[in-house]
């Protein structure tokens, strides 16, 4: 019966052993992952209107001529905008200019917010894992049922680790 509670006892504490020593494995594996060490905010600017069920970009956000940032690691953006009409979907691209202008969706593919006929504030964050190189950020939306949406102003903070 003690000869039990010693083998017990001694699983135990070699379990606790083990659980911690895998959670500080995992902290500092975390710590040597490229922080979020930039930031950058540009600005929807204006008001904006779309009844497209297409994929429509933004003013200052279309293809080419986004935020330009040099990053490695990971992005984070967050858009931040005042919505009144019609439900509508966003999505941010990347555009990889080092390599033919490649485009890549940031996860989750697309956000979604109806602000249910009447005026509402949306705030949603995209990332990305990704290699050292330099990337364009594009913000596109679009009114999934084709009833005109109305964009008032916002934001987009885009967070990055450093090249």
């Amino acid at each position: 019966m003690r000869t039990r509670r010693i083998l017990s006892l001694a699983a135990a504490v070699a379990l606790v052993m083990v659980t911690g020593a895998a959670a500080l494995h995992a902290s500092v594996d975390q710590r040597r992952s490229h922080p979020l060490d930039r930031q950058n905010v540009g600005h929807v600017l204006g008001e904006w209107h779309t009844s497209s069920t297409d994929w429509r970009s933004i003013g200052g956000w279309s293809f080419s001529d986004g935020m330009v940032i040099d990053a490695r690691g990971a992005i984070a953006a967050t858009l931040s905008v005042t919505v009144s009409g019609a439900p509508v979907d966003y999505r941010v691209v990347m555009e990889l200019p080092e390599k033919g202008y490649a485009t890549r969706l940031m996860r989750p593919t697309s956000a979604h917010f109806d602000p249910q006929g009447g005026t509402g504030s949306f705030s949603y964050t995209f990332v990305a894992g990704v290699g050292s190189g330099r990337y364009t950020i594009n913000l596109l939306w679009r009114s999934p049922t084709g009833v005109e949406a109305t964009m008032t102003d916002g934001s987009l903070v885009v967070q990055y680790g450093a090249r």
